[in-house]
C-alpha cells in the first residue's frame, strides 16, 4: 500500500463520524450528499439491514496506524481508501467540499507528499477527490484533472528522458 505497512488489527473506531456517508456516495445519496439513512448525531440508521456495500468498507484511518490521529475524518475533514486496479496501488483523499482547501494545510500536505514519493517507488498513485474534481498528488507539483468520472482509472508511466 506505496510504502506503507498495513496493520490488520482495528484498534479504532467510528464513533460519531459518519464522513463516509457524505464522501463516497455508497448507496442511495449523490456524492457529496449526506446519505438519507445518516443520522445527525453519526451512525446509520439501518445499521443492522445496511448494504453490503457499507458493510465492507473501512476508511483506512480505521485500519492503518501509520495514519496518526489527525487523519481522523472528522478532524481532518478527509476520508481515505486504497484502491486497487491491476499492479497499481492507489491512496485516494476524500476531501469534504465544505473544507475543499483542508488536504493542503499542515500536517496533511506534506505527508501527501511522503506518500507521493513513496508511491511512485512502489507503482503507486496518491490523488485528491473534492466531489468530482480530482487532483494528483506529485513529489515535486499538484496536477488539477478537472472534474472527472467517480469510476476512472488513474495510471501513471513513467518514462526516462536522456
Amino acid at each position: 500500500m506505496i510504502g506503507l505497512k498495513s496493520s490488520n488489527k482495528q484498534s479504532r473506531s467510528c464513533g460519531s463520524c459518519a464522513l463516509c456517508c457524505k464522501l463516497l456516495g455508497l448507496v442511495e445519496n449523490k456524492l457529496g450528499q449526506w446519505c438519507p439513512h445518516c443520522l445527525k448525531s453519526g451512525g446509520c440508521s439501518i445499521y443492522d439491514s445496511r448494504p453490503n456495500i457499507c458493510r465492507a468498507f473501512n476508511c483506512v484511518w480505521l485500519t492503518d496506524a501509520n495514519f496518526g490521529d489527525e487523519w481522523q475524518p472528522l478532524r481532518s475533514k478527509i476520508v481515505i481508501c486504497h484502491v486497487v486496479y491491476g499492479d497499481t496501488s492507489n491512496l485516494v483523499f476524500h476531501v469534504d467540499p465544505g473544507w475543499p482547501l483542508s488536504w493542503r494545510n499542515e500536517p496533511y500536505y506534506s505527508q501527501l507528499k511522503r506518500l507521493a514519493r513513496n508511491g511512485l517507488k512502489h507503482n503507486g498513485v496518491v490523488t485528491v477527490n473534492v466531489a468530482k474534481r480530482v487532483f494528483v498528488v506529485l513529489p515535486n507539483k499538484d496536477v488539477d484533472l478537472g472534474i472527472c468520472d467517480v469510476d476512472g482509472k488513474i495510471s501513471i508511466k513513467k518514462t526516462w528522458n536522456g
